[in-house]
């Protein structure tokens, strides 16, 4: 409300893309060689599980939120649960 930093997380390597999950509790962000599940708590970031997927340009949450949608270099996109990291084969 106030346009204020609340909080910043500083990485080796560049982001490649960035998705803020609904509730505003969780932060996606793709790096080169992975993309990393941060939670957000009140003064900082604090990284959770990681997925290993390389090169990916985009990230989309689903409305709910407990699936997300990740674009890598080879033009594919993969849809994964949140909660278990996994991609659902169907």
């Amino acid at each position: 409300m106030n346009k204020t930093l609340e909080n910043e997380e500083r990485l080796a390597e560049e982001a490649l893309a960035v998705a803020f999950h609904p509730s505003g509790f969780h932060v996606i962000v793709g790096i080169p060689d992975k993309l990393i599940i941060y939670n957000v708590l009140s003064k900082a970031l604090t990284a959770g599980k990681s997925i290993p997927i390389k090169g990916c340009r985009e990230i989309q949450f689903s409305n709910g939120g407990h699936m997300f949608a990740a674009a890598y270099l080879n033009n594919a996109v993969h849809v994964y649960n949140f909660y278990t990291g996994e991609c659902p084969q169907h």
